[in-house]
């Protein structure tokens, strides 16, 4: 094909037409048809018209006979160069440089869409397997920096350009970027029992993914769909390793994705989606800060007296081993009788709070789900006097809730005022009681 040198003619006009559609139509490339377009490529473009010819077209259709044209011969020729035709590689890389060239990123009326198709159609005909190489680590990085553009419109929902709405284009490219992306939120995150999965591939950081909710199962979590934020970490992972964690999770999970958003950029990752057995009521996992807790080294310790105050609690838990905070706190009624007994110095001499868990009442308590270690450590700061640990109950997830007091009831003390007041903000920080409602308890 020989370039049209200007189109004022019916006749030439036409025959652009008729070369751009041919161009535009192609799904295979063979030799034969390369060298019959070979006459129209230049510095990486391929176009039908000379340079001086094309000035003088408008712009819509400039684009249309240039821009578009080398955009569909880039991802013809990749695929025709994996295919094992190596001597199209230098041919390829001038046209899909120009491809990215910022230059030619839109047309004018900001519209990016034909960028995004270009890109899905690399993409799509195994530009993964061509750029991986050290010798395009360059062009690497320039598809690298203008899909990290894409994933900031995604992440801040500004996905809406002059043609329409960009973000189903945008998840549709990422489904093949990020298509060894791996979202986790359980046992395979960092420090976990089976975070040695994943040792050996590179961490993106953490992430969180909207409208999901976990259940707490035997020992690990299962993600589903609901109406909270799940927090973990990405990963990219090889064939291996996806293998080994299918065997992991089993049937009851299948591989699905969602976008997962970190600070001002997004993937479009793969996770394990637990799949519920019907009929069957689960729990939902304890997470803080929607980050999912192994609690199966936890304990609920319910308190009655001066701890039900958070900041004398606090006290106690700076004075243990790993100073760790309560991951979670709530109300609890204990089914004992409350008195008051002893001398404790700290207390100005008077008596401290005990149950008789041989007596039904009704005692307000507060409960902190701490480690078995700092329960431990705890119990031994409160001394001789609370040596026998109760347990209450279990709750929904199987922990045990306990607490502790004497081993015998012992003589009843008038508590001090000091003492009082303690238990007294304790209820009021806690339960929101009136004075008189707090008195009447106290009586």
């Amino acid at each position: 094909m020989k370039k049209i040198k200007e189109i004022e003619s019916k006749e030439n006009f036409e025959k652009m037409s008729r070369m751009t559609n041919y161009i535009m139509n192609l799904n295979e490339l063979t030799a034969e048809i390369l060298e019959d377009v070979q006459g129209i490529e230049e510095d990486g473009f391929y176009c039908p018209l000379t340079e001086e010819a094309i000035q003088k077209v408008p712009m819509e259709e400039r684009w249309h006979v240039k821009y578009y044209i080398t955009y569909h011969m880039s991802t013809l020729l990749l695929k025709y160069y994996l295919q094992g035709h190596e001597e199209m590689y230098e041919q390829l890389v001038r046209t899909m440089q120009v491809c990215l060239s910022k230059q030619y990123i839109g047309h004018g009326y900001d519209d990016l869409s034909m960028q995004l198709h270009y890109l899905i159609k690399l993409y799509e005909n195994g530009l993964n397997g061509f750029i991986c190489s050290e010798e395009h680590s360059e062009m690497d990085r320039q598809f690298t920096s203008i899909i990290h553009e894409y994933r900031k419109k995604l992440a801040s929902g500004n996905t809406k350009d002059g043609w329409g709405d960009l973000k189903e284009a945008i998840m549709r490219l990422l489904t093949y970027v990020d298509k060894d992306v791996l979202f986790v939120y359980g046992t395979l995150m960092d420090g976990e029992r089976n975070g040695f999965y994943l040792d050996d591939c590179p961490i993106y950081g953490q992430g969180v993914v909207h409208g999901y909710q976990l259940f707490q199962l035997d020992g690990y979590p299962g993600m589903v769909v609901g109406n909270q934020d799940v927090v973990g970490e990405l990963y990219h992972i090889n064939d291996e390793v996806k293998r080994k964690i299918d065997v992991l999770e089993s049937s009851q999970y299948k591989y699905s994705r969602d976008i997962v958003y970190m600070s001002d950029t997004c993937y479009y990752a793969n996770f394990y989606e637990f799949l519920p057995v019907e009929d069957k009521r689960y729990t939902l996992a304890i997470c803080v800060n929607h980050r999912w807790v192994d609690v199966s080294d936890y304990i609920w310790y319910a308190c009655y007296g001066s701890n039900l105050f958070a900041e004398r609690f606090q006290r106690y838990i700076e004075k243990t081993t790993s100073k760790a905070k309560p991951i979670a706190s709530k109300a609890i009624m204990l089914p004992y009788e409350l008195y008051f007994a002893q001398h404790s110095r700290r207390w100005n001499h008077g008596g401290v709070a005990f149950i008789d868990t041989d007596k039904k009442g009704m005692t307000y308590g507060w409960m902190y789900l701490i480690t078995k270690e700092q329960f431990d450590e705890i119990q031994q700061m409160e001394g001789t006097w609370y040596q026998k640990k109760v347990t209450v109950s279990k709750d929904d997830l199987g922990i045990e809730i306990v607490t502790f007091t004497s081993f015998e009831r012992y003589k009843e003390v008038e508590p001090s005022k000091k003492y009082l007041d303690a238990i007294r903000r304790g209820l009021k920080e806690k339960y929101h009681l009136f004075d008189s409602e707090i008195e009447e308890y106290l009586k």
